[in-house]
């Protein structure tokens, strides 16, 4: 078991490399709280705050042609810690850049409010703790991959999309919750091996799939798979 020292405060800035006209950054927190929002003039700005000097993380960036690479990672984290263990990341990334987000995140909660990034792809495996995902006011953003884990997620997917959007979510144990959007066409298809299935706003087709007034009423439409596992999905459109 990793021992506990004094708490460290650290920060972080990396700026955005000349010539670079797209970003592909990869979060990875094995133990904590993970924090993650736009408003950075950089790249990225960052404040670690931890108390296992293991934990320290590391941060890598590469530039090939016109991308930029940007890691951010925990070392390899015991599952064995004692109580007074602390590890938190506060993350603000840049918001004037086409951005590839990949995030994991281990035992812990996280709060992810990408509203405002110019998000194309973004790609979450959760693992143990709470989990909510803001994804309004993400213009560009073409696709959502979700493997939510054990315990309660919320997404928000309400906005104005200017083209088609794939969600794609992986249920794991725990209550799922998806905040969808009025202004444009919204398809669900639940896979079956789902549990309770609760709809605010969305009218069922048949089989697995549901859909909200919109849908095949607007040029734009998104489309939400949920997979088997899940114990208790709660759709809800506007609000």
């Amino acid at each position: 078991m990793p021992e506990t020292e004094e708490l460290r405060h650290e920060t972080k800035t990396i700026p955005l490399p000349a010539g670079v006209d797209q970003v592909d950054i990869h979060l990875a927190m094995g133990i904590g709280k993970l924090y993650v929002q736009a408003g950075s003039e950089a790249l990225l700005d960052a404040e670690f705050t931890y108390n296992v000097a293991a934990w320290q993380p590391q941060i890598s960036l590469e530039h090939r042609d016109a991308t930029a690479y940007l890691t951010v990672r925990q070392p390899r984290a015991h599952t064995t810690v004692g109580r007074r263990a602390e590890n938190t990341w506060r993350i603000r990334l840049a918001g004037d850049v086409p951005m590839d987000l990949h995030v994991k995140s281990g035992v812990g909660n996280a709060e992810l409010n990408l509203a405002k990034l110019p998000l194309r792809r973004l790609s979450t495996k959760l693992g143990v703790g709470e989990a909510t995902l803001m994804l309004t006011d993400n213009p560009q953003l073409g696709s959502v991959h979700i493997d939510m884990g054990v315990g309660n997620l919320t997404v928000d997917l309400r906005g104005e999309w200017q083209h088609d959007v794939t969600a794609d979510i992986h249920g794991g144990t725990g209550t799922l919750t998806l905040q969808l959007p009025t202004e444009i066409g919204v398809k669900v298809v639940a896979s079956k091996g789902i549990g309770r299935l609760r709809c605010n706003g969305l009218h069922h087709q048949g089989g697995g799939v549901w859909v909200n007034p919109a849908y095949t009423e607007t040029g734009t439409t998104l489309n939400v798979t949920i997979h088997a596992g899940v114990g208790q999905i709660n759709l809800n459109v506007g609000g």
